[in-house]
């Protein structure tokens, strides 16, 4: 059989055009945009603007049936709904009597009988179309589809990378029983190969009833990265979606999109085994997986964990680090006993953090020198920080100084640790101070704590520890600075998987501190 396939280079079209190849038909693909280079035997390629006009009869000549997948998921320019979902169908209908061939396979759309819009009713009526050719038409409405290359589900992966957080539309509890692009090709080539599906709509939908909260869950744990999915209202959803939509030519998630994802795609699941003995196969981690592996990073991501492998290299560093609450409890003792024993604020943190971070050296060596590697990168990044660091800490002092004037004289106090020692031992002894400080609270503590309790709990457990740890050491403000320059510096650690970038921001905010500017 020669098989004309409209809309053959597109995500279902790639396909279904293998599949039909696979089964030993011959296939014409029909598309705005077609691979001259693509030789494949079996393979013809026809560009052409099938919503543009009336077609040739020639196209369709020696052809036995025609694949109808041409359809839009965003309106460009002219190629709007009604021309992508309407005018085609109306071209291919008539182009096909005049050929004489009768055998059309129409690939809609699952869709709740009340979903409004543009793109579900030109989809509707687009149907509706095929039906009053008086073609031997079947008309095939699968749901949700997925697979590498997608739309829906790689837009869902690119938003649990970005954020911790995605946020559901009230009233989203629509039914996407999922479907695999494997199994929908599959169907198609059934469809074909089965006359008795002549004048049927057949829906072609997965076996799972996710809604799309529970398919944005699914793919959270199928990456192991832990989502929260609270409900906002539609309308800033759907405002959302229209600012995407103006920021971006291929938004993450458009209005019709939204629409669609939120009142659901539903389906008859025993259509497929019952017309076409096909049993389509539930959305797995695996092929999630599979997906993922195909998108490519769209937005800085916010989260500390941007991947499972990323988690995978925490747990390692972890094990590597075992041992760590021995440390922990060396670490507060003598941070918290030393001011008894050394008064001097320079001699003392040398002493303690060079004791500590020679113990860590001989005693984890293998596991924290990889941390030490500098790059350009990573250098930069920490130059970033300490800037970013530094000019938010100039705003909160001026607020300070404006709400409680007497809290703020305290940084004077601190200040005046800078001439407590010649400027030359200062200097020198800087450097030691912070890379022990880092190498311990940032590396051989954080990380275990990160890996145990969680990222954002570790470095926050994290940044409250090295505070407890300054208890002894200074004024109030002290621990404050202690505790928010702790938790960041820890989660920089994990997010750039090294501690350069975190002596590095220490380093220079100690120094445009102390021998700089005070904020």
């Amino acid at each position: 059989m020669r098989v004309a396939v409209a809309g053959g280079s597109g995500f279902i079209g790639r396909h279904v055009v293998e599949a039909l190849r696979q089964a030993g038909h011959a296939v014409r693909v029909l598309a705005r945009s077609v691979d001259p280079r693509d030789d494949r035997e079996g393979l013809e390629h026809v560009a052409i603007d099938l919503g543009a006009g009336p077609l040739p009869a020639e196209l369709l000549r020696g052809c036995d049936a025609v694949v109808n997948l041409v359809g839009i998921a965003l309106p460009r320019g002219t190629n709007d709904f009604s021309r992508a979902h309407l005018r085609v169908v109306e071209h291919l209908g008539e182009a096909m009597r005049q050929a004489g061939l009768d055998r059309l396979v129409h690939v809609g759309v699952a869709q709740a009988a009340d979903a409004s819009g543009p793109y579900a009713e030109t989809k509707r009526r687009g149907e509706q179309l095929a039906r009053d050719t008086g073609l031997a038409v079947t008309i095939l409405r699968p749901g949700l589809v997925y697979g590498p290359g997608d739309d829906p589900l790689s837009n869902l992966v690119a938003m649990v990378r970005a954020a911790p957080v995605v946020p559901v539309p009230s009233g989203a509890d629509g039914p996407l029983p999922a479907i695999d692009v494997l199994d929908v090709a599959a169907a198609v080539v059934a469809t074909l190969e089965r006359p008795a599906t002549i004048g049927e709509t057949i829906d072609l939908v997965g076996p799972e009833q996710l809604d799309l909260r529970g398919l944005v869950r699914r793919v959270a744990r199928s990456l192991e990265l832990p989502v929260l999915t609270p409900r906002v209202p539609a309308a800033l959803a759907r405002l959302g979606a229209a600012a995407m939509e103006a920021l971006r030519p291929d938004p993450l998630l458009s209005r019709s999109q939204l629409q669609m994802l939120s009142r659901g795609l539903p389906g008859d699941p025993e259509d497929a085994p019952h017309h076409l003995g096909l049993h389509p196969r539930r959305l797995s981690p695996e092929r999630i997986q599979e997906v993922a592996a195909g998108v490519p990073p769209l937005l800085p991501s916010l989260r500390l964990l941007t991947s499972a492998e990323h988690r995978g290299w925490l747990r390692g560093q972890a094990a590597a680090l075992r041992g760590w609450p021995w440390l922990l409890a060396l670490a507060l003792v003598l941070m918290l006993a030393g001011p008894r024993w050394l008064p001097s604020v320079w001699t003392r943190m040398a002493v303690i953090e060079g004791s500590l971070l020679l113990i860590l050296l001989a005693w984890r060596r293998r596991a924290l020198l990889p941390l030490l590697r500098p790059s350009a990168s990573t250098v930069f990044l920490g130059l970033g920080m300490a800037a970013m660091l530094y000019a938010g800490a100039d705003l909160f002092m001026a607020g300070l100084r404006a709400a409680a004037p007497g809290f703020a004289t305290q940084m004077i106090e601190v200040l005046s640790w800078s001439e407590l020692a010649p400027l030359p031992l200062r200097l020198g002894l800087l450097p030691l101070i912070v890379l022990g400080e880092d190498v311990v609270w940032r590396g051989a503590i954080t990380l275990p704590l990160a890996a145990r309790l969680g990222p954002v709990l570790g470095c926050l457990a994290a940044g409250a520890l090295f505070a407890l740890a300054h208890l002894t050491s200074g004024p109030p403000l002290l621990l404050l600075a202690a505790v928010v320059m702790g938790t960041l510096w820890s989660a920089l650690a994990i997010r750039a998987r090294s501690l350069v970038p975190v002596f590095v921001s220490h380093l220079a905010w100690d120094l445009a501190v102390m021998f700089v500017r005070p904020p």
